[in-house]
């Protein structure tokens, strides 16, 4: 089954799973408690969530324990080529490679093992490691154990005919690293190791030999495992060249950095799989009982209880809050489409790094999201031949978070009479303002940078000390201030402007379905002021989501300016949070896994100029 496949039965799989525990969370929400349903519908997204990360993740140990080369400190890098053998490319690696002394690990096909045997004896004979990557790249996301067991046993035959000897030690890497349970259970069974890797170099995106080895060395650390390709995985003989051309490079460079090249068997020595440890399960679910019984007694639970969850509100809520996200990718696309000299945006290829972004942005600290979001565009860009630099694709987020800011400014501004704003909690509408107005300010000194350096750069380069800093730094800013060009265009700001204001009022619409879902009298005054006192929680993420805060701020000034009881403003803050965030969570982890990466590689991701 091919990645275009496996995402589609992934999708209706998901969809399915989702609608049947929103009406069963339904039923249950109507038999015992509102507080139930909710429970029952949050308990099934976190299921699908877990079984794209277990599924997706090349990492994951959810489904058996996988070799990361994690928890050494020497000095070692395995380098890895997947695919070949290739009778075009491989050759030429391996040229490369007893030129410059090294050895590697290569997860061969089965099927071109039987292609080409003499390739296969000369990486043993040439001190190499041979590993298995299955028969024909199938993936094994939705592979039933007979079907693991057939990979398995055609490869290690393949193998077996061209090396005239078992293959030993037995090590396998799933392709695109999709697995499933069958695939740790065959494996495990016929003593096979499960690695992972480290680094996607992604050499198969052809961004240029001086891109393969600037992404891999990203990748040096102890214990490393570098990901390259050596030929096509699809059997359509795609273009490796520039993969070969980086061999010798990368392989200075990791010795000049005192790194040793070992093979994945010598890694897994030094540091051997791991599984999560049960104590880590049970030490878990033991503070979120001790958590659960310290809130339980902060809450009187029968208040919460009667709750009667409107679960239409809940369906209109969550697509009001879907809209809202995708009225964003619209202001972005048009920041995008105003780049001097680029051709137009697709929103196929926005809409992805939008989610992503949003999935980094509520599971880590420090808004990483907007950074991840620039490197997955200009990825998909790169694989279909559009190259635009990062300081200007860097620039176009700054011009769409500015955009998004005034629509911000402007429709707190529209809501201000009719909303009741708690006098303890007019400091919140301050500091809103003083942020708002650093953001500014931060892009004027930088326009203004900006024009000062293209004054003062000649093409000599005679500078002063000060001045060669100055033309280092240019072509950042001039790449920052093209990525804002919308800014510059009176009506097409305005266009992006008034999607922005779009974008707010649909996320405010939602905040109003879902004070209503949770059995509150809502207003548009009540729905502004929840808009205003979760966004400002959400801008500056300091812990995942940052779950509890926005709770507390919530509920409080729910009591404080309307006659809540906090029970039951808890209640709905946490369903608002479940609403806001599952969309974007779930799509993102969706897109993460179209894209084939994980999480920990995302946060890796660099932009290459």
């Amino acid at each position: 089954m091919r990645k275009r496949a496996v995402v589609r039965r992934f999708i209706g799989a998901s969809a399915v799973m989702i609608a049947t525990g929103a009406a069963v969370a339904a039923v249950v929400g109507t038999a015992l408690a509102g507080w139930a349903g909710w429970a029952f519908f949050a308990l099934v997204c976190l299921l699908v969530l877990t079984w794209a990360w277990a599924s997706f993740t090349p990492n994951s140990p959810l489904f058996g324990k996988v070799l990361t080369g994690r928890g050494t400190h020497d000095r070692v890098l395995a380098l890895t080529f997947d695919d070949g053998p290739s009778s075009e490319w491989t050759p030429r690696v391996l040229d490369a490679l007893r030129a410059s002394g090294a050895r590697a690990t290569f997860f061969v096909l089965g099927r071109h093992a039987e292609q080409h045997p003499e390739l296969i004896r000369r990486m043993s004979e040439e001190g190499h490691e041979i590993a298995s990557h299955g028969y024909d790249h199938a993936l094994l996301t939705f592979a039933s154990q007979a079907d693991v067991e057939r990979q398995l046993e055609r490869t290690e035959a393949s193998l077996a005919s061209a090396l005239g000897r078992q293959l030993h030690p037995l090590m396998f890497r799933a392709p695109h690293g999709f697995r499933n349970p069958f695939v740790a259970r065959v494996t495990s069974r016929r003593g096979y190791e499960m690695v992972g890797w480290t680094k996607g170099v992604w050499d198969t995106a052809k961004p240029g030999a001086e891109a393969i080895v600037r992404r891999t060395i990203g990748g040096f650390k102890p214990g490393g495992i570098l990901l390259l390709h050596d030929a096509d995985g699809s059997g359509e003989g795609d273009d490796r060249s520039q993969t070969v051309e980086a061999v010798p490079e990368i392989v200075e460079r990791a010795h000049a950095a005192g790194y040793e090249l070992v093979t994945v068997s010598e890694l897994a020595i030094r540091a051997p799989a791991k599984r999560t440890a049960p104590w880590r399960i049970v030490a878990g679910l033991a503070l979120f009982g001790v958590l659960l019984e310290l809130a339980l007694r902060s809450v009187n639970v029968s208040t919460v209880t009667a709750v009667d969850v409107a679960w239409w509100w809940v369906i209109a809520s969550l697509g009001l809050n879907l809209l809202s996200i995708l009225l964003k990718a619209v202001v972005w696309k048009i920041a995008l489409d105003t780049i001097p000299g680029k051709p137009r945006f697709h929103y196929a290829h926005v809409v992805p790094a939008l989610f992503v972004g949003f999935l980094l942005n509520t599971l880590l600290p420090a808004r990483i999201g907007e950074i991840a979001r620039v490197a997955v565009l200009q990825r998909r860009l790169k694989l279909v031949g559009t190259d635009v630099p990062t300081a200007t694709l860097a620039g176009s987020v700054v011009a769409e978070q500015i955009v998004l800011a005034i629509a911000l400014v402007v429709i707190m501004a529209l809501q201000l009479p009719f909303v009741n704003v708690p006098a303890r909690f007019e400091h919140m509408i301050l500091a809103f303002g003083g942020v708002i107005i650093v953001v500014l300010l931060a892009v004027i000194g930088l326009e203004m940078f900006s024009r000062r350096s293209r004054r003062r750069v000649r093409s000599d380069l005679a500078f002063a000390r000060g001045q060669q800093a100055l033309a280092m730094l240019h072509p950042i800013a001039r790449g920052m201030q093209r990525g804002q060009t919308v800014l510059h265009r009176p009506r097409t700001a305005a266009g992006a402007l008034l999607a922005g204001l779009a974008s707010w009022a649909a996320q405010i619409a939602g905040i109003y379905a879902a004070l209503a879902a949770a059995d509150i009298q809502p207003s548009i005054g009540m729905a502004g002021l929840v808009f205003l006192v979760s966004t400002l929680v959400q801008l500056f993420p300091f812990w995942p989501g940052n779950i509890g805060l926005f709770q507390a701020a919530v509920a409080q000034v729910l009591v404080q300016a309307y006659p809540i009881d906090f029970p039951h403003a808890i209640a709905f803050a946490v369903g608002l949070q479940v609403i806001e965030v599952s969309l974007g969570v779930g799509l993102g982890f969706w897109f993460l896994s179209r894209e084939g990466l994980s999480l920990a590689e995302v946060r890796g991701l660099r932009g290459d100029d």
